[in-house]
């Protein structure tokens, strides 16, 4: 038992160090542990005035001082000499109490506009860059405490909220993830701090990973001018295991890719064919970029893979607004999910940019008009799926734009919508439809603001095109159909008339003055940009859309694709048949399908030499395809599919084959 008592550590008492707060909430749990802060709330109690006490009650009085005078000693060992001298005068632990409180702490007044200061700190309170998330939590709990000292009311709800909306930008996406799949109303702040915990470290891990493949990366590739020959051309490469290159020396790619095939495990797999769900077909007239697989996944996520196509996307003339009195709620959270879908679809897709604008204006409070306008969109890309941007070879490498508004087009704000389409020769590469950003006046402003933030835009892929070689030697073009915003362009002096407009618009004076872009004068009928303000009737909406490159890809293009496809994945049946055949048979069956292929060669041998996508390429593979059904020899005819195709093609579409599959 003595052992046991000797062991026991007794615990310390707190020392004053001008900190009242932090001192007592330590001295008060130390006194209570000693079950003395009684004394401290109530003092001695008094005896009653002409009432004459009992033995018991004296000895309870006599109890009760001599616990007193004890936490007495506690609170003299825990202040300062110079303290102690201000409360000597004291005569119970409680007038001690008081006496600290009233000089420290001050009078509810002091409290009042301590806790006003409290509360703005609390207000302005953010997560530093590179500060953790452990001392991030330590520095708001810390103000919260103190707030609730001073009688504030701080539910966790309220400190959880403020953590989130506080985090740095790297957390954003981890605040949306938390935000969704967890009720703020009942979680707790250290499930909280748990949460945001893992995801620093894992991003810490994932920034540790990086540098020192980072590292490695820059050992292996100190010797990269080892590999330069003669013509142009620049090739890089990373730690992944991916690269790029271009230049006009094939011998060049040819040495890159050997020497970094000795370095990292690389596979050259042939053009690129797929990017973040965007498709790529590649042939000798040009590139063909569409999302028909994702836009098929998009129609059967919400049901409407069976739903009847219209032709254009939003009825002409068709005017949304928020919802008013009588009209019927939807999930916002499905309609959210229905709008950010349509949204990446706009990355193809410019003739659906207009109408996916408009119904992400009301994802706040979605109603069932906002979700037969989405439905809408719906069906007519049901009809459109293998809609998609051609751009063809050898085009004009001018850089030119179409800028056009709606004036007040908005019924609930009254403000315009701004569109712009910058095309590269005859074909779209940029295209934007957006609210403005203030109420104008007059058509004229409207327009101007448009043309403004076009002209801006036009800025930004001159330097693009400048960087990639490409530099416009001429200024760029911006056709609009208001002349009063062409001539406010041009005209450098501001009469009464046009004040009104906001001065950052006058950017484009300075661009109109330096010859940068010009503004030039063009129908409502020529009018590109007019399919990104506003819905259009069906004949003006197809028009438009042709002209914006949107195309389907050749039919025989896809259909030489889908055939070598096919081809190379017989070819790869046919070589695993053949194998099984002549470990079974031995050599005569061996003998015998070689037989048959030289036999076919002579037979085929006068057709032309297979092309990329050509006809006659179809027609022989067609035919290679049937014959080695109905004869049944496959690895001899494989082996020709191969011999025609090529190695590098016959690797592209075995790929292409897997990744269809």
């Amino acid at each position: 038992m003595a052992t046991e008592n000797s062991s026991f550590v007794q615990p310390a008492i707190p020392r004053f160090d001008g900190h009242y707060d932090h001192w007592a909430m330590l001295m008060e749990n130390f006194l209570r542990s000693k079950e003395y802060w009684g004394l401290i709330e109530n003092g001695i109690p008094a005896t009653a005035e002409g009432v004459e006490p009992t033995e018991a009650q004296l000895k309870r009085n006599e109890d009760q001082k001599l616990k007193d005078l004890k936490v007495k000693n506690y609170l003299f060992q825990a202040i300062d000499r110079t303290t102690i001298e201000t409360i000597l005068n004291k005569e119970t632990a409680k007038a001690i109490w008081d006496s600290m409180r009233q000089k420290y702490q001050g009078s509810t007044k002091v409290k009042r506009a301590q806790l006003q200061a409290l509360r703005r700190e609390f207000e302005i309170l953010g997560m530093k860059e590179g500060e953790k998330v452990d001392e991030y939590f330590a520095r708001t709990l810390t103000i919260a405490n103190k707030m609730k000292a001073h009688g504030e009311r701080m539910e966790q709800i309220v400190i959880i909220e403020k953590i989130l909306r506080s985090m740095t930008v790297k957390f954003n996406y981890v605040v949306c993830s938390i935000e969704e799949s967890n009720d703020l109303s009942t979680m707790t702040i250290d499930e909280l701090q748990s949460s945001l915990l893992v995801h620093e470290q894992r991003m810490q891990g994932q920034k540790e990973e990086e540098h020192a493949l980072n590292i490695t990366n820059s050992e292996q590739s100190r010797g990269r001018d080892e590999h330069r020959v003669e013509g142009r051309g620049r090739v890089r490469g990373s730690f992944r295991g991916r690269g790029r290159g271009r230049g006009n020396d094939e011998d060049m790619f040819k040495t890159f890719k050997e020497s970094m095939k000795k370095e990292f495990d690389m596979y050259d797999l042939g053009r690129m064919r797929y990017f973040l769900g965007v498709e790529v077909v590649q042939n000798s007239d040009g590139i063909f970029i569409c999302q028909s697989k994702y836009a098929e996944e998009v129609l059967e996520r919400f049901g409407m893979e069976r739903r009847n196509p219209v032709n254009n996307p939003i009825i002409p003339g068709c005017r949304l607004s928020k919802s008013g009195n009588g009209a019927v709620s939807v999930d916002a959270t499905k309609y959210k999910q229905l709008v950010g879908s349509l949204l990446y679809l706009t990355v193809t897709r410019p003739d659906l940019m207009y109408a996916v604008g408009l119904i992400s204006r009301y994802m706040e409070k979605p109603t069932e008009m906002h979700l037969q306008a989405a439905k809408r969109i719906l069906r007519y890309l049901k009809g459109t799926v293998e809609l998609g941007i051609g751009y063809r070879k050898g085009s004009n490498g001018s850089l030119i734009a179409f800028a056009d508004s709606d004036y007040a087009g908005d019924v609930d704000d009254r403000r315009s919508t701004s569109g712009y389409v910058f095309m590269l020769g005859t074909w779209a590469v940029s295209w934007s439809s957006k609210k403005q950003p203030v109420v104008t006046l007059s058509t004229t402003e409207a327009e101007f603001i448009a043309v403004a933030s076009c002209a801006c835009q036009g800025v930004w892929l001159r330097r693009v095109l400048e960087k990639l070689g490409h530099v416009q030697g001429v200024c760029t073009t911006i056709y609009c159909d208001n002349s009063f915003a062409i001539r406010l362009s041009r005209n450098p002096v501001l009469h009464g008339r046009s004040k009104h407009i906001d001065v950052r618009f006058h950017f484009l004076r300075d661009l109109t003055r330096d010859g940068i872009v010009e503004l030039v004068r063009c129908s409502t009928q020529e009018q590109v940009a007019d399919i990104m303000t506003k819905p259009l009737k069906l004949e003006a909406f197809l028009k438009l859309r042709d002209e914006l490159g949107i195309c389907v890809v050749s039919k025989g293009v896809k259909k030489a694709l889908h055939i070598r496809t096919f081809a190379c994945a017989w070819a790869l049946f046919g070589i695993l048949l053949g194998s099984s055949v002549r470990f079974l048979l031995g050599g005569a069956a061996e003998q015998f399908l070689h037989g048959c292929t030289w036999k076919l060669w002579d037979c085929i041998k006068k057709w032309p030499v297979l092309d990329s996508y050509g006809g006659s390429s179809t027609r022989v593979l067609e035919a290679l395809i049937l014959l080695s059904v109905v004869r049944g020899v496959g690895v001899p005819l494989s082996y020709m599919i191969i011999i025609l195709i090529g190695r590098d093609d016959f690797a592209f579409f075995v790929s292409l084959a897997y990744e269809r599959l």
